[in-house]
């Protein structure tokens, strides 16, 4: 078993090994404290990943992506790691309507 200490610096070396990291179909961009997936055929779901947000910036941060997309008439989907920034990130993003539907499970060796 991994100390959790140990856990999060290695969630974090693979955030910043990732963020950047393309998908295809989509256009990358990185911002300070979680990464933004644009579809680049103009639809489908947006994508936000690998967020860092403190506490007192969260709620902000998921006003402005949910802003952002709606201006582009774009749906979103914000996965969130049980290692992300805040801890209860998926209460916050449930309580401004964001739904959850599957886990996904970040597996290291």
């Amino acid at each position: 078993m991994i100390a959790n200490e140990n856990l999060r610096q290695l969630f974090d070396d693979y955030i910043e090994e990732r963020r950047a990291s393309p998908i295809p179909g989509f256009s990358v961009e990185v911002l300070t404290h979680l990464t933004r997936y644009l579809p680049t055929a103009g639809e489908g779901d947006g994508l936000v990943m690998y967020a860092r947000l403190t506490e007192a910036e969260a709620l902000r941060q998921i006003r402005d992506q949910l802003g952002f997309f709606a201006s582009r008439t774009h749906p979103l989907e914000w996965k969130v790691y049980d290692l992300d920034r805040p801890a209860n990130l998926k209460a916050l993003l449930e309580a401004e309507g964001l739904a959850a539907h599957h886990d996904e499970v970040f597996m290291v060796r």
